[in-house]
């Protein structure tokens, strides 16, 4: 076994017999129990063609801004929607068909999505 360590250009001698002694704050294991639900957004159907839903996974209750662009970057929706309607509103029912980007909104957590409507 040969052992390279940080700061040094070679490798230490090699021999038959290997201790590693490793810091007792590596050794802390990681308590799992409680876990953080990440702030995700999607869209579905993608591509559609009537219009499109959102799936949110959060752990907050605030609301959503919900802002639709068009690839040339106009605005073509602004709203704002309570946390337990996200998953239920629908969007893009008169848009014509082309590439929209939506960007999803929750306090600091901002998420943006390309849909195409067929």
């Amino acid at each position: 076994v040969a052992v390279r360590m940080p700061n040094q250009p070679d490798f230490g001698p090699y021999s038959k017999t290997c201790s590693i002694v490793v810091p007792p704050i590596a050794r802390t294991i990681e308590d799992t129990s409680v876990t953080a639900v990440a702030f995700d957004a999607q869209v579905y159907p993608n591509p559609f063609a009537e219009q499109f839903y959102f799936k949110v996974a959060t752990a907050s209750q605030e609301s959503f801004t919900i802002q639709v662009y068009d690839m040339m970057g106009r605005t073509i929706e602004s709203r704002t929607v309570n946390a337990d309607a996200i998953e239920t509103t629908e969007i893009g029912a008169n848009y014509p068909a082309g590439v929209y980007q939506v960007i999803v909104t929750q306090g600091t957590n901002v998420k943006t999505l390309r849909v195409v409507k067929r």
